[in-house]
């Protein structure tokens, strides 16, 4: 059986050549071609899975090891009869932990309190969801919107976007949509950004076309008071350079780029692979992540609860790490641009998320041990490493 894969994709090779031999390729490069005399098509989110690229070939499981999937034509894959599998939610944490991280270093910047702000949060399936309770953790006010999932009866408290709109900081968590009754393609307009506190905070972790770029920068021209944050742009990877120069926080889509994430959707859709082939999963197979450089930080000297959990979250993962990065595109021709920001997503480094972090409190009683907990790090009451 031969499986085609996309060779940026973690643990990839090591899971899938327990069940066949694994060809790697270029996942932005992959072609009708390559899948003539292929059974299984493992892709990222950079690989158009559709009826041009499969029609013919004898593939038979498609997976994509990503939480979205608007990069698949799902209905040609259910007309076709090929199999599907993904991962949905397996980056809810990392994503989640980004916006918390940029959070707190525009905090520190801004000298805010987080506690006193109030978030929107647009879109509420997994990663929206994570995110909305880290914040509850945190004792933040959150609006919510999200129609679809409000007409299918859930029972969050939702609110208009037009509210939404109006709080401190607004965070975009939603799919890409292009038709049907609630499109998200620009969903941030010009008209709709009109609403937006000038001095709000803006972040998009979900996908670039979510907002009209042209917009956007307007909006940060006439609102210098405001902080915009991007992990994506349309027009990945050749992004816009004037947009980039101005965004407070830029990354290159790698907002669910931890390793842990990585590693559960890599599993989640070898998991799936298994059960559709009728093999065994074997969990011996399962990766060991390597250990962070740091992974235990003393908390005792910070006396408000907000101030040691704000270092416990920059010692995990501090964005500005992958923000600095990106700006060096600036300084590249026009011709490397799109190499460039694709190498940074491609060679992206090992980044644990909370869940691998030992904090140590020394005897604090004041309600942060509960939090952090609950964010998923490690909590001990000595001192000393």
């Amino acid at each position: 059986m031969k499986i085609v894969v996309d060779q940026a994709i973690p643990f990839v090779a090591q899971l899938f050549s327990t069940l066949g031999d694994v060809v790697l390729c270029d996942g932005r490069e992959i072609v009708r071609s390559d899948l003539l005399d292929a059974d299984v098509l493992i892709v990222r989110t950079v690989t158009r899975v559709n009826r041009d690229l499969l029609e013919g070939t004898p593939v038979r499981l498609v997976a994509t090891v990503t939480s979205g999937d608007d990069h698949v034509d799902t209905q040609y894959l259910q007309d076709s009869n090929i199999h599907f599998a993904s991962a949905p939610g397996c980056n809810a944490r990392s994503v989640a932990e980004y916006v918390l991280s940029s959070l707190f270093v525009l905090a520190g910047q801004k000298q805010l309190d987080l506690t006193e702000l109030s978030v929107g949060i647009i879109g509420c399936g997994h990663v929206g969801t994570s995110l909305y309770q880290f914040l509850r953790i945190l004792g933040i006010r959150c609006l919510l919107n999200d129609p679809p999932l409000q007409l299918r009866g859930s029972a969050y408290p939702f609110h208009r976007i037009e509210e939404v709109l109006g709080t401190d900081i607004i965070s975009l968590h939603v799919p890409l949509v292009k038709t049907g009754p609630y499109p998200t393609r620009h969903l941030l307009d010009r008209e709709r950004m009109a609403g937006i506190s000038k001095q709000a905070i803006l972040i998009n972790t979900s996908r670039g076309g979510v907002i009209d770029e042209a917009a956007l920068l307007d909006f940060i021209d006439t609102a210098p008071q405001s902080s915009v944050v991007l992990d994506v742009w349309e027009n990945e990877p050749l992004i816009s350079n004037g947009l980039l120069q101005k965004v407070a926080i830029s990354t290159p889509h790698i907002a669910g780029y931890s390793t842990d994430a990585k590693l559960l959707g890599t599993w989640t859709v070898f998991r799936q692979a298994c059960r559709f082939l009728n093999k065994p999963v074997d969990n011996s197979t399962l990766p060991v992540i390597p250990e962070p450089e740091l992974n235990r930080i003393d908390l005792a000297e910070y006396n408000k609860p907000i101030d040691a959990i704000q270092m416990a979250v920059l010692s995990s993962y501090d964005v500005r790490t992958d923000s600095s990065p990106l700006r060096g595109m600036l300084d590249v021709s026009q011709n490397s641009r799109a190499a460039y920001f694709s190498d940074l997503r491609n060679k992206y480094p090992v980044r644990r998320e909370f869940t691998a972090m030992t904090v140590s409190l020394a005897g604090r009683s004041d309600g942060v041990q509960e939090q952090l907990v609950k964010l998923g790090f490690k909590v001990v009451h000595q001192t000393g490493h």
